[in-house]
């Protein structure tokens, strides 16, 4: 049995670490993005689309749709870890939006949660949703049967 050359522990244990702490991190992150999804699921449902912000010019009703479709439907992929990859760039573009429509007397922390959710989700991206995901599941296949063995 090979060991890990940083914890010199078996080789299994500290991959079986990494995707339990995805599995954290994505069930963690789109957890909060659901809990900020829900209303405006509840708010579209209501009629209150009219009376939404219209950031990018396409629409109140418009916007608070893909809003909700980002924050509720993708934070719930996510959290699943399903399409994980689509649905965290869904996520990073919602919050990129957000945090390049600075509006006056927003607070300088709620602009640096905003950025902190942008980056987790790019770097969810990047990462991937790990072994312990519906797409690991559904989609054993990988393009790159190097990156699949770590």
């Amino acid at each position: 049995m090979s060991t890990c050359p940083v914890a010199g522990k078996p080789a299994c244990i500290c991959k079986s670490a990494r995707h339990i702490g995805l599995l954290v991190f994505r069930i963690g992150l789109g957890g909060m993005i659901l809990a900020h999804g829900y209303p405006k699921l509840l708010a579209l449902f209501g009629g209150e689309g009219s009376q939404w912000m219209n950031p990018i010019g396409i629409g109140s009703t418009l916007s608070l749709s893909l809003c909700v479709f980002a924050e509720f439907v993708c934070s719930i992929a996510v959290m699943l870890g399903f399409l994980t990859r689509p649905a965290a760039l869904v996520l990073a573009i919602n919050f990129c939006i957000i945090a390049c429509t600075y509006r006056e007397g927003t607070s300088a922390e709620m602009n640096e949660l905003v950025l902190v959710y942008l980056l987790s989700f790019v770097t969810l991206m990047l990462t991937g949703p790990g072994r312990l995901s519906l797409d690991r599941m559904l989609f054993r296949r990988c393009l790159h049967r190097k990156c699949c063995r770590g």
